[in-house]
């Protein structure tokens, strides 16, 4: 019998399995709403057009974020894009919100004027730590209680409140980002290797060489392979390929999509050249990887 292909679970907002595409759609609630009922625990799953932003105000995470382990005990920020895995394990009585932004509001803001502050906090999923002394914590928390109040009540103008309310705490987020690298002592060779990371999120599967990624960036080749050896202490070849790499064990773990059709859509105009490079970096082919990590339909297992 034959398994339609499926990926790992894509929910909207209260776990429908439609794509949300109302532009004025955003929600809040608080990370007790959201995961007190399943003992603190939301497990492994993706939405396929919304962003969503989990701000820990006071308490302890164990989170899972596109294949990386990272634990939160200060107040922090995480950032989900559309289709980034994520799942999380709280302590209990964390204190914090939820916030989840359909596409359309996010496409609208960061192709606006402000597109260039925005698109920062859109291209990847990420985790921003708030330092003890940070002058834009206390804002976002005032802006996310402001939001919780506009969405308890049936105010005139509420769906334009929310919206306004939103962009403030896209712009707060970024605030923080940016006065985090200013204050890096290589805050400008921070800002370049981020650009580049950037970069590699729009043309990995054009299977740009290091010397493209170099000319757009304005750097040379050396400059690039220094910043990324001081940032991953590994070359830019090779961390280009590690994007690729996890992209592939990605699809192989979290869709049906079969090998061939992975290879296209990752870019690779013969499979079996795709399999040769899974191989060279994972020690099995993508088949084998998918065998001993074998597709859940509910959710992945821990």
């Amino acid at each position: 019998m034959s398994i339609q292909m499926q990926s790992i679970p894509r929910f909207s907002l209260y776990g429908e399995d439609k794509d949300q595409t109302d532009s004025e759609f955003i929600h809040i609630e608080s990370i007790a709403t959201r995961s007190e009922y399943s003992a603190w625990v939301i497990k492994p799953h993706r939405h396929g057009k919304l962003l969503q932003i989990v701000f820990i105000e006071q308490g302890h995470a164990e989170i899972e974020l596109d294949n990386q382990q990272i634990s939160v005990e200060r107040p922090s920020a995480i950032i989900v894009p559309p289709n980034a895995v994520h799942g999380f394990q709280f302590t209990p009585s964390t204190r914090g919100y939820v916030l989840t932004i359909a596409e359309p509001i996010v496409n609208q803001a960061t192709q606006s004027r402000a597109s260039d502050y925005l698109q920062t906090l859109t291209l990847k999923p990420q985790v921003v730590t708030f330092a003890q002394d940070s002058s834009f914590l206390p804002t976002l928390s005032r802006l996310l209680d402001e939001m919780m109040e506009e969405f308890e009540h049936y105010w005139e103008g509420r769906h334009h409140m929310i919206e306004w309310v939103t962009k403030m705490i896209l712009m707060t987020l970024y605030r923080e980002i940016d006065q985090q690298q200013l204050l890096d002592d290589k805050s400008n060779e921070h800002s370049k290797f981020n650009e580049f990371c950037q970069s590699i999120e729009v043309h990995f599967r054009q299977h740009w060489s290091v010397e493209q990624y170099a000319d757009s960036l304005g750097v040379s080749v050396s400059t690039l392979n220094r910043l990324c050896k001081q940032h991953r202490d590994t070359s830019a070849k090779k961390f280009i390929h590690e994007r690729m790499f996890t992209e592939a064990k990605r699809r192989l773990l979290y869709t049906q999509a079969n090998v061939d059709q992975i290879a296209f859509q990752l870019g690779f105009e013969d499979p079996a050249y795709f399999s040769r490079f899974f191989k060279r970096k994972a020690d099995i082919s993508p088949k084998q990887y998918r065998q001993t990590n074998p597709f859940n339909t509910e959710y992945r297992t821990q």
